[in-house]
């Protein structure tokens, strides 16, 4: 997905004159007459030895020959509890479709550098794509090393803005050294999964998009030939918006296109391009995701849903719904568009789609049904696999601690680094950097202002642990901060930089976090000088390990006290265990800052909206005590217990 910006189209005459026009003109070219083509041939520039299940002729899609129409959805197996995948894929094919699409997110498999997890809980990818195997769908993956999806950094590891020649989504080879280590990893799980070898993958995208971000054939050329050279035979895609067709193509993989509306203008587009293939549209968005501090929920009614894909259909093009199921960016893998200013997504991925955040079926879902069995789908009776969400009894903060002095003594599991000089987050020697990092001083003469510039993305800056201020970019026009500080004798200075989503697609596409430039003044106007590694730097990823260490038995039971840095606990009873203990936490009240349970990270929340839920998938909860640990940098008055919802709480 990207940040696309709709466009007003005039003569829907016209569009359906340019369809029909491309289609007669695909029907006079010599020597495709009926006659089937293997998209990577010899004549293609990509001979593949072994020929891909998929092809195509003029008109359609074959499968082995057959003729075969795509109806697909997509749902991101990194965005849904692993427990629930067999029941999210067998709604899908309820609907009546007959293929799944999913992203592959880079920066979620490697975990450290050059180490990569493809088999634990929700990284286990080949067994999801078993799992549609295992209910009747086929599989289109997307392995492109920028996949967007409202995901931060669009899939790519924070780690890579670290080096200075390095140029993402380009020919450049210090970016194709790291993407070559990547798929040397990613292709022995995926390559086993394909039609030809016994699974369910008919295609591959060889990127997201591109058309829109650049013009660089030798770049998509690179990656053609590397995914082809390490075992991937069967069919490859290309998808772009209508405008950026022409610069997304490359030899070697069908063009698709993507829209919401006007679905004659854009198909009209896709026959213009490509005459002699068959019509795709690879994300028809059924909806649309939010940003934080947005007035409302994003929504898109099921009569237009229903209208767009049935011009679809009319045209006999082949489709895939984005999303059919959102689900949640769990943890801090939310993304970021920037179109002029910076506007974080929020955690919620529900993108009022024909499921909703904890799978539940919507009226849109059915509206969809009916008219795909209209044009022949077969509609298969719903049987859900998962419990609708339910009200718990509030359960009440038990304790809570000032982060600032647990951190001050040293007892704590997260890392610690001394510089003399500030440093962007992806510097510190880590792997991936997400979430906070803490930069701690201790200011040994007196100071008058502080002047912070370029921070990204919001700060909280303490003094002797007293929180002065918070700073968010996206609610202020240019982000620096200014303050009067009036210290008269030396003071312990900690400014809390958050990453609250790098940008997945916008101009600023690879900027680093962190803060550009910190500077102390004194009465006089004079640089206050720190001093010889003077800064103290914490990363806090909040791992999992990371929140189970923090000392709770010395923590100090709830207080009013809202401005120090505070994370409070509750502990949440489950008698048994399963699905029927799904809920929402009641985010309304809060200020902004993290959830965890049992050290699991539930997303970010902000008292601002439009979203005030976090969901609780109950089968993360453990029979016995659950605690849940909340993070909140912003709270502006005591929080006392923890309210839970049976649904999503958004702002209409």
């Amino acid at each position: 997905m990207q940040f696309k910006q709709r466009l007003l189209i005039g003569g829907s005459a016209l569009c359906i004159f340019l369809i029909l026009s491309a289609i007669v003109r695909r029907r006079s070219l010599p020597g495709t007459h009926r006659q089937a083509r293997d998209l990577f041939s010899a004549e293609s520039g990509y001979f593949a030895s072994r020929p891909s299940s998929l092809s195509y002729d003029k008109d359609n899609f074959l499968l082995k020959g057959s003729p075969f129409k795509i109806w697909s959805g997509s749902l991101h197996y990194f965005r849904i509890p692993e427990p629930y995948w067999r029941d999210r894929l067998l709604k899908l094919k309820q609907l009546g479709l007959n293929t799944v699409s999913t992203y592959i997110p880079w920066n979620f498999h490697e975990t450290a550098y050059g180490e990569f997890d493809f088999e634990t809980k929700e990284r286990n990818l080949a067994r999801f794509v078993s799992l549609a195997q295992d209910v009747g769908l086929y599989v289109l993956l997307r392995p492109s090393p920028y996949i967007c999806a409202e995901w931060t950094f669009g899939g790519l590891p924070s780690r890579l803005m670290a080096n200075d020649y390095l140029h993402i989504r380009s020919n450049n080879s210090e970016y194709l050294r790291e993407v070559a280590m990547y798929y040397d990893n990613l292709m022995p799980v995926i390559s086993p999964l394909q039609m030809m070898n016994g699974g369910p993958v008919i295609g591959f995208y060889v990127e997201n998009e591109f058309g829109s971000y650049d013009n660089d054939p030798a770049y998509m050329q690179w990656l053609v030939h590397n995914l082809r050279t390490r075992g991937l035979h069967e069919m490859l895609f290309t998808c772009d918006n209508a405008g950026g067709l022409r610069d997304g193509m490359v030899k070697g993989a069908l063009q698709t296109v993507n829209f919401q509306d006007k679905a004659a203008k854009h198909l009209g587009a896709l026959a213009a391009a490509q005459p002699n293939a068959p019509l795709m549209v690879s994300e028809y968005w059924t909806g649309w995701f939010d940003h934080w501090d947005e007035k409302q929920h994003h929504l898109y009614s099921s009569e237009d849903v229903v209208d767009g894909l049935r011009q679809i259909l009319a045209l006999k093009a082949s489709f895939n719904l984005y999303v059919f199921h959102g689900g949640t960016t769990f943890g801090f893998y939310q993304g970021a568009n920037m179109a002029g200013a910076y506007a974080p997504d929020t955690t919620s991925y529900d993108y009022d789609a024909l499921l909703n955040e904890h799978g539940g079926v919507t009226a849109k879902f059915g509206a969809v049904q009916k008219l795909l069995v209209e044009y022949g789908g077969q509609a298969l009776p719903y049987d859900s696999l998962t419990s609708e969400p339910k009200v718990r009894a509030a359960v009440p903060i038990a304790q809570e601690m000032d982060l600032l002095k647990v951190l001050a003594k040293g007892k704590h599991a997260f890392p610690v680094y001394t510089h003399q000089r500030l440093k962007f987050v992806e510097d510190v020697p880590l792997h991936q950097a997400y979430g906070y990092t803490l930069f701690s001083a201790h200011v040994a003469q007196p100071a008058a202002r502080l002047f912070i510039k370029d921070f990204k993305d919001s700060v909280a800056v303490y003094v002797d642990g007293v929180r002065l201020a918070t700073r968010e970019r996206w609610k202020v026009r240019r982000n620096t901060v200014a303050l009067e500080l009036a210290q008269t004798k030396p003071f312990n200075l900690s400014i809390l930089v958050e990453d609250a989503g790098r940008v997945n697609y916008g101009q600023g596409l690879g900027e680093r976090k962190g803060m550009g430039m910190v500077e102390l003044m004194d009465s006089q106007g004079q640089l206050v000088v720190l001093g010889d590694h003077p800064w103290t730097i914490t990363p806090m990823h909040w791992h999992p390990h990371e929140v189970e260490a923090l000392p709770w038995t010395r923590a100090q039971l709830q207080t009013t006290d809202s401005t120090t840095m505070r994370v409070a606990k509750a502990n949440l009873q489950i008698q048994s265990v399963g699905t029927e203990n799904d809920t929402y936490i009641d985010t309304r009240g809060w200020g902004r800052g993290v959830v965890f349970l049992n050290g699991i990270n539930l997303g970010r929340f902000d008292g601002d909206g439009p979203q005030f839920h976090i969901y609780l998938p109950g089968c993360w909860l453990r029979q016995g005590t659950n605690e849940l640990v909340i993070l909140d940098v912003r709270r502006s008055s005591a929080v006392s217990e923890v309210r839970f919802s049976a649904e999503p709480i958004w702002q209409l």
